[in-house]
């Protein structure tokens, strides 16, 4: 599959939402998808407040769906794009990336440099 979501270079493979296995067939509890919901922002009358300095940030091309011009960008709210909460529900159920607690961190790269990950 093209769109499959892998990471240390294909030992650690996306089976579904929230569920990650490792190239020799074994769990890797812990792992997680990461989406747009990572960034925790503000939520008001029904929108998101996305900073327009964020959505502009290369680090994030996740967000750039904000910049689009159908979304209002209010002069009392300098600064922030207002997108509909339906609209950030659509976007973040596509994974942005993957995360594990700091306290297997160990583990999972342990795993993959076994597995040929350098």
């Amino acid at each position: 599959m093209d769109d499959q979501i892998t990471a240390f270079d294909g030992h650690l493979i996306r089976r579904g939402k929230d569920d990650y296995a490792w190239s020799d067939g074994s769990d890797a509890p812990g792992v997680v998808d990461e989406s747009l919901n990572s960034h925790n922002f503000r939520c008001e009358g029904g929108f998101v407040l996305v900073p327009e300095r964020a959505a502009r940030h290369p680090g994030n091309p996740e967000l750039a769906f904000c910049l689009d011009a159908k979304y209002q960008r209010p002069v009392y709210r300098r600064g922030m794009i207002l997108v509909p909460i339906a609209d950030w529900d659509a976007q973040a159920q596509t994974p942005i990336g993957i995360s594990w607690p700091q306290e297997i961190e160990h583990l999972v790269l342990d795993k993959a440099q076994d597995l040929g990950w350098r």
